[in-house]
């Protein structure tokens, strides 16, 4: 709680509000998957929304009837698809 505390004190260290989105440019080349709760009330889905049309290669995988917590079912399952998917499509094997 303390280091979350530290970040949301000094914003996340972020210039501005929507720097993420306006900077969203520089991650043309990148793909990912965003998993965002429906009923998210901590982050809302609008702002996961507007991060994939502003990001180009982005996914995003909206899970209905979930928040926001990693601990919720549908959350869990849409995270560890996200990375079985990377795994496959990067060519990563177990170690």
């Amino acid at each position: 709680a303390r280091l979350e505390n530290h970040y949301f004190t000094n914003r996340g260290f972020l210039h501005s509000d929507s720097y993420i989105i306006d900077n969203a440019d520089k991650l043309s080349g990148v793909a990912g998957t965003i998993v965002q709760g429906r009923y998210d009330m901590i982050c809302p889905p609008e702002a996961a929304w507007s991060l994939s049309r502003a990001w180009p290669r982005a996914d995003l995988q909206m899970t209905p009837l979930s928040g926001h917590a990693l601990s919720e079912p549908r959350i869990t399952a849409a995270l560890v698809s996200a990375m079985d998917q990377f795994r496959e499509t990067h060519h990563l094997h177990r170690i």
